[in-house]
């Protein structure tokens, strides 16, 4: 059987788009099924006819996050009678001819709103919502429809990332002291906003709490390690082959909306508090706004290069990440590792590369940036060389 996928290619460098991509390829090689890609804008130019020749039922799954991309995929693909399958994206301006596949980003911001309120937090904020992705839109009406309603925590503010996430911050900063809590829309977000509150002398958790979603590597290993919403961007791609199969193979002209849920991962960006969870009323996300820029600024690619590093590393690269950090040597290193200096210094070069840094200094000061020494000895286990 042929899977026929769309990828936005403004998103295949994306890490939701590589660990959904991964398991989309691995579970299609299980069932031997044959993948057929399709990228970029040539797919207008493309012989849609004559792509899906012999198909009884055309269901092509895409992957994006735009809202503009997919509208203009919709129009296109309705006049071609194929069906498309969303994945990690919701848009109700192409209800007629899609189905979706969706992390549970709903469920993930009551989960994080009742955990706030559960701790004593009376004022939050919603940072860094990039009005162009769907999946931001969805916490972004969530998060709205909370706003004047009787409940234990105000949903106070939203602060958009339009221009970048430094502009995002210039702009929420003159109000900064009313917040006690931000939720922020992904890790990468996160991070970039407790380095700004560090520079200005704000301590997370101790003055402020900051949550997310995506449960990266970046944000286990930073200081302080993130709570987050862990979205399981593996299983979407499981769920998504399997949504796609049951599309294909029905005669009805059905839509569907699959839902993979998500898990609150408690850490100490929120002081490590053990969550009392209230029953919340179930709100309902109003429809989808529109939209302005993505991520494309220095803040952020920074930070995406730090977590590109990480998914590159296995352990012992991680150990010896830990030892650059705690200024060991690389005598001691290789002696507490096992291991040749060459190797050491062959798995630097490496890490440069996949940190698409120069050398060893800048590597290190990439990584100071975001991550703590200590946090990634914790993930580790133990870090097998002492200073």
């Amino acid at each position: 059987m042929k899977i026929y996928v769309y990828i936005d290619p403004e998103y295949r460098d994306s890490l939701w788009f590589s660990q959904c991509y991964r398991a989309i390829c691995e579970e299609a090689a299980k069932k031997k099924y044959t993948l057929t890609l399709l990228e970029g804008d040539n797919i207008y130019t493309t012989d849609i006819d004559e792509l899906f020749e012999g198909e009884k039922k055309r269901v092509l799954m895409v992957l994006t996050t735009s809202l503009e991309h997919s509208e203009k995929l919709g129009e296109f693909f309705y006049r071609h009678n194929v069906h498309l399958l969303l994945v990690n994206h919701l848009n109700p301006q192409i209800g007629t001819n899609s189905s979706a596949v969706m992390v549970d980003y709903t469920d993930g911001m009551r989960r994080l709103m009742d955990y706030l309120a559960s701790c004593g937090k009376r004022s939050a904020a919603l940072y860094g919502i990039n009005p162009k992705s769907s999946t931001d839109m969805i916490k972004h009406d969530f998060f709205k429809n909370l706003q004047g309603m009787d409940s234990e925590i105000e949903a106070t503010t939203i602060f958009y990332n339009k221009y970048g996430l430094d502009e995002c911050f210039d702009f929420m900063l003159p109000t900064v002291d009313k917040y006690d809590c931000f939720i922020c829309a992904n890790d990468i977000v996160a991070r970039s906003l407790i380095k700004h509150l560090k520079e200005i002398g704000k301590k997370v958790p101790e003055d402020v709490y900051v949550a997310s979603f995506g449960d990266y590597l970046v944000a286990q290993m930073g200081d302080p390690p993130l709570t987050t919403v862990s979205v399981d961007h593996g299983e979407l791609g499981r769920q998504a082959l399997f949504a796609y199969n049951y599309l294909r193979k029905t005669d009805h002209n059905i839509y569907m909306t699959a839902k993979v849920p998500s898990t609150l991962r408690i850490r100490r960006s929120t002081d490590d508090r053990t969550p009392q969870i209230n029953a919340y009323k179930k709100y309902i996300p109003a429809s989808t706004k529109s939209s302005l820029g993505f991520y494309n600024d220095d803040a952020s690619e920074r930070i995406l290069a730090v977590e590109n590093m990480l998914a590159s590393c296995d352990k012992l690269d991680l150990q010896i990440l830990s030892g650059l950090l705690h200024k060991v040597s690389y005598n001691k290193m290789a002696n507490g590792l096992f291991i040749s200096e060459n190797v050491i210094f062959y798995r630097i070069k490496r890490l440069t590369k996949a940190a698409s840094v120069k050398n060893k200094e800048e590597l290190i000061t990439l990584v100071n940036e975001y991550l703590s020494p200590d946090e990634i000895s914790a993930y580790l286990g133990a870090d097998s060389m002492s200073r």
